[in-house]
């Protein structure tokens, strides 16, 4: 197996796996307010990934919209604006290390933004700050292992 391969199945494995987890934390919680496959998205969005590594989590959070609303797909009403914004921000902001917390900031308000407009769903400035510093702090935990495994493995091509 080559490199490429090795990552497109290791997103796989960590895109389904994000997928179940997020289902459990559903289950015990009984509302969504922890988001890791979306952190994990972020933090793969943030690092100019290629486009079929995305897809798998877009399918899987698509299913878990399916889930939260009952209409498939509804989190691309976010993300893809998520995913505009990214590209923007890449180009034009020169302090890299604050993007993928704006674009979880923008994408979560966003998402709760409509929600209040489409289906009347309101929740206090407590609760969306609470959700909000809940994801951040996944994010950091992804962004962290992200650059650890990437200094890990980048010694390991180096050596050979």
């Amino acid at each position: 197996m080559t490199q490429p391969q090795i990552k497109n199945i290791f997103f796989v494995v960590i895109s389904s796996l994000l997928f179940f987890l997020e289902i459990m934390l559903f289950a015990l919680l009984q509302r969504y307010e922890i988001y890791p496959l979306f952190c994990f998205f972020i933090a793969l969005l943030v690092q100019s990934p290629q486009k079929r590594t995305l897809v798998m989590p877009l399918f899987l959070m698509s299913l878990l919209s399916y889930l939260e609303i009952n209409i498939f797909g509804w989190c691309l009403v976010y993300i893809i604006p998520t995913i505009l914004l990214a590209n923007y921000l890449d180009q034009h902001l020169r302090i890299k290390i604050i993007i993928p917390y704006c674009l979880l900031i923008f994408a979560l308000c966003l998402k709760m933004i409509l929600m209040w407009n489409m289906d009347g769903i309101t929740i206090s400035w407590i609760h969306a700050a609470q959700i909000i510093i809940y994801n951040i702090i996944i994010l950091k935990m992804f962004i962290i292992v992200g650059a650890y495994l990437e200094k890990r493995f980048e010694g390991i091509v180096l050596q050979k």
